[in-house]
């Protein structure tokens, strides 16, 4: 029954963190393992947590535009992407003519995060590494899927906590900051990476094999994970 509950925790993304990205020292880790998320604004679980027409995205974008938040090329957020690459990129407005994406089509995003244990607390935390906002394929004109920006989820916090956009009302009209969203694994999603390798699209010919070698890379972490509570 445990490693029921646990695999459903991870899977279907509980309202339940273990941890909520404690700042755990480095000297207390015993194990941290990357996972890269694929969150679909467009699903109706997440509509109702985040909005329609992609106000993450939208939030994300203007802080960028007002220079409020540097963007980066890849998800290690080291190299910079300037302001105006970007916003030729990106149409911010009904009157601007400047760009090929509206910001209302960018609804798929890119979530990195660690999930760690801590020998010291003796649980697991997750701590959150970047967002990253993905052009899809129907929405680009050179016909792929591919990465806009990638910001650092510290600096995304910040640009939260300074927009009044930045909640849902989802939960009998309380207001939680997308922030606590983020925390408690609240969103639907799914993982598309584990670790530093490819995407399981990238390492299997057909999208039913990447789904499959994705469950069975979950499954193989989750029993993993089981063993910390029952050796």
């Amino acid at each position: 029954m445990k490693g029921i509950v646990l695999i459903l925790l991870f899977l279907e993304i509980s309202h339940l963190a273990f941890g909520q990205n404690l700042n755990v020292r480095e000297q207390d880790v015993l194990f941290r393992k990357h996972l890269v998320r694929s969150l679909s604004l467009k699903d109706p679980r997440n509509i109702d947590l985040f909005g329609e027409n992609a106000v993450l995205s939208e939030i994300l974008l203007e802080a960028v535009e007002k220079g409020n938040l540097l963007a980066y090329k890849d998800r290690s957020c080291k190299e910079e992407v300037s302001r105006d690459e970007i916003l030729t990129k990106v149409i911010m407005s009904n009157e601007d003519t400047v760009g090929f994406i509206f910001t209302c089509s960018l609804k798929e995003i890119e979530l990195g995060e660690d999930i760690i244990f801590d020998k010291h607390r003796s649980e697991f935390s997750f701590e959150q590494k970047y967002i990253g906002l993905i052009i899809p394929q129907s929405e680009n004109y050179r016909g792929i899927t591919e990465p806009l920006a990638y910001f650092k989820y510290t600096d995304c916090i910040k640009v939260f906590n300074q927009d009044e956009r930045a909640y849902s009302l989802n939960f009998s009209g309380v207001k939680v900051p997308f922030h606590d969203l983020f925390l408690t694994h609240s969103y639907k999603s799914y993982i598309v990476k584990i670790g530093n390798g490819n995407y399981f699209d990238q390492l299997y010919p057909s999208a039913s094999k990447a789904f499959i070698a994705a469950r069975h890379q979950e499954n193989l972490l989750n029993d993993y994970l089981y063993k910390f509570f029952n050796p």
